[in-house]
C-alpha cells in the first residue's frame, strides 16, 4: 500500500505554477500554494531561523547561521567558555548587530509574524542578498544579510555587504 500511495504522488500534474515576478493574474493561478511560489530560498531560511529562534532549538538556530556570524560566535564561544548554542540561549552576543536592530537575537525572536521579503525583486543567480523583516507601525524594518553556501541559504546576524563590490579596473584596463 505504501508504495501504490508513493507513486500516486509522483504522478505528473498539468497544473501551473508561476514564477515569482509574474502578474498577479498568473500567480492567482497557484491559488492555496501562493506561498510556495512567493518565497524564495532565503526567506524560507530565515523563516526556519525565526522559527528555531522561537522555539528555543539552539543547535538548529546555530545551522541556519551563515559563516560570517559562526566566525563571531566561535570567538565569543573561546572567549566566554560558552557553547554556540549557549550563546544564543543567552540571547545577546557582542558583535552581533543589524541595521535596523542592535540586538537581532532578541528582536528576531519577538513575537508575531513580521513579514521578511528580499529587497529586490528575485534573480536566481544571486548568492547574497537583503532580506527586510518589517515590523510593527512606524518601526523601522530590519535589514537581515543572508548568503548562499554549499549547504544552501544561511542568515547573518553581523553587518556584511550582501554583494561584493565591483573590483576597480587595473591600470590596463583603464587606457
Amino acid at each position: 500500500m505504501p508504495l501504490v500511495s508513493a507513486l500516486a504522488a509522483c504522478t505528473p500534474s498539468n497544473d501551473l505554477m508561476p514564477l515569482r515576478g509574474e502578474d498577479p493574474e498568473a500567480l492567482a493561478l497557484s491559488g492555496e500554494h501562493q506561498d510556495w511560489v512567493s518565497k524564495t530560498g532565503a526567506t524560507r531560511a530565515f523563516e526556519r531561523f525565526r522559527e528555531a529562534l522561537r522555539d528555543e532549538a539552539w543547535e538548529e538556530a546555530a545551522a541556519w547561521l551563515g559563516p560570517d556570524t559562526l566566525a563571531v560566535l566561535a570567538l565569543r564561544a573561546r572567549q566566554s567558555g560558552v557553547s554556540i548554542a549557549g550563546l544564543l540561549e543567552d540571547g545577546r552576543v557582542e558583535g552581533l548587530s543589524l541595521p535596523g536592530s542592535d540586538d537581532p537575537l532578541q528582536d528576531l525572536k519577538a513575537p508575531g509574524t513580521a513579514p521578511v521579503a528580499e529587497d529586490r525583486p528575485f534573480d536566481p543567480t544571486r548568492t547574497a542578498v537583503t532580506l527586510v523583516v518589517r515590523r510593527g507601525e512606524g518601526a523601522t524594518p530590519i535589514l537581515v544579510p543572508a548568503v548562499a553556501t554549499e549547504d544552501g541559504w544561511r542568515v547573518e546576524l553581523v553587518r556584511t555587504l550582501p554583494e561584493p563590490p565591483a573590483a576597480a579596473p587595473s591600470a590596463s584596463e583603464s587606457r
